[in-house]
């Protein structure tokens, strides 16, 4: 259930939304670097930007990244929760 892609050229990784993960609903931001695969026998919470198992749909995801003039670096999300009808925005400072 993967609902966002973005590809950072800075630091070379993949930072992917999905609304599922080991069969459960949730909301997971995951970091993967690009030329490092996943190995399924090591433990992958370090993968994790967040990992919310908070039993929610959602649809109509959104990732970007913004930099601005200061020198930060911050990643924007936003997604509709299915069946409240909410929208949300994330903001995550990863300028480090």
């Amino acid at each position: 259930m993967v609902k966002q892609l973005i590809f950072d050229t800075q630091e070379d990784c993949f930072y992917l939304l999905c609304n599922m993960y080991m069969e459960k609903i949730g909301f997971y931001l995951m970091k993967l670097p690009e030329d490092k695969p996943i190995n399924d026998q090591e433990s992958d919470d370090h993968m994790f930007v967040i990992k919310l198992q908070n039993m929610l749909s959602i649809n109509d995801a959104s990732i970007d990244l913004y930099m601005p003039p200061q020198g930060s670096k911050e990643l924007l999300l936003s997604y509709k929760s299915i069946y409240l009808n909410t929208f949300t925005v994330v903001v995550f400072d990863i300028s480090s």
